[in-house]
């Protein structure tokens, strides 16, 4: 458990050291080794011959909102509208890396938030209209670069726990909205002439889970998994990005900040599948906002493994 606070705390120290010169080696116990030098963190584990990466990420200066990931064998460039995937010929070993264990991987699915109540609809008010959202483009995407398993019982019962990275991306609806925030709340200013034709809130998580694991089978490609548990996130970014056009020609805005967004969030974890095919569903157990500084909201996602290893 040592190396993966390690890797949370050194991860988080990058988001502020990525417009520095200064790079930032660390050697974990487990012969884990995290890299941190200017746009670019890499996570990488020794094998008995070289050295195996299994994260890098880093941004593309030439290409705006852009931001580059290599993971094992496979490239992920994700933009603002799309998620890119391919796959290199060259093949990353270290099979060891991980016994039967369902963590590691991408994740894509929804993802979006609730009333306390369970209902998928907010009350029709201003306290909620900025809020609203377009379901069909609030994605979640994640990439779980680092597995770890404590056998209970063989390969059939076990503890899982880990280290990954989650973008939520919430896309609203109502366009004649900006979300805003200052010190004591969140909330929506209603500009209705600003040509508005893009609004989201995305918000990035780094995430360790605990989850109790059971396998039918101690092979793979015939086995049904399931997993429950809690996944603890850290936010590291929050950002609200509006794009609009007027007779000056079209505009981007985007606003950093914490916008009064939990800065852990708990969520109750379900992974489930049979042999490669692997879902996945989450909900949080605390609030997306603080106390008292905006809507009483609980996020959630829901969707496929669509790499694992």
């Amino acid at each position: 458990m040592r190396a993966i606070y390690t890797l949370i705390i050194i991860l988080l120290a990058s988001v502020s050291s990525y417009g520095q010169s200064d790079s930032i080696i660390v050697n974990t116990s487990d012969h884990v080794t995290v890299l941190v030098k200017e746009g670019q963190v890499e996570i990488a584990k020794d094998s008995v011959d070289k050295k195996v990466n299994y994260i890098r990420v880093s941004s593309d200066s030439e290409r705006n909102d852009t931001t580059l990931i290599e993971f094992g064998s496979y490239d992920i460039v994700i933009q603002d509208e799309s998620i890119e995937l391919n796959r290199r010929k060259s093949k990353v070993g270290g099979s060891s890396w991980h016994e039967l264990t369902y963590w590691a991987g991408i994740d894509i699915g929804v993802n979006g938030y609730i009333m306390p109540d369970g209902s998928f609809n907010l009350p029709n008010t201003d306290d909620y209209d900025f809020l609203e959202l377009n379901w069909g483009n609030s994605r979640s995407f994640a990439i779980n670069p680092v597995e770890w398993k404590i056998k209970l019982h063989k390969n059939y019962i076990g503890l899982t726990t880990g280290l990954g990275v989650e973008w939520n991306s919430y896309r609203l609806l109502d366009l004649d909205w900006k979300t805003a925030f200052n010190a004591d709340s969140t909330y929506g200013v209603y500009d209705p002439n600003k040509g508005t034709n893009k609004s989201k809130l995305r918000l990035i998580y780094i995430n360790a889970p605990l989850l109790l694991e059971f396998n039918t089978s101690k092979y793979r490609k015939n086995n049904f998994h399931i997993a429950a548990g809690v996944v603890v996130g850290w936010k590291i970014q929050g950002m609200y990005k509006q794009r609009y056009e007027n007779e000056g020609g079209k505009h981007k805005d985007k606003t950093y900040g914490n916008f009064n967004v939990n800065p852990f969030r708990f969520n109750a974890m379900v992974r489930l599948g049979y042999g490669s095919v692997n879902l996945f569903a989450s909900y949080s157990i605390n609030q997306l906002f603080r106390e008292g500084t905006g809507p009483e909201l609980y996020q959630f996602s829901t969707g496929i493994t669509i790499v694992g290893w």
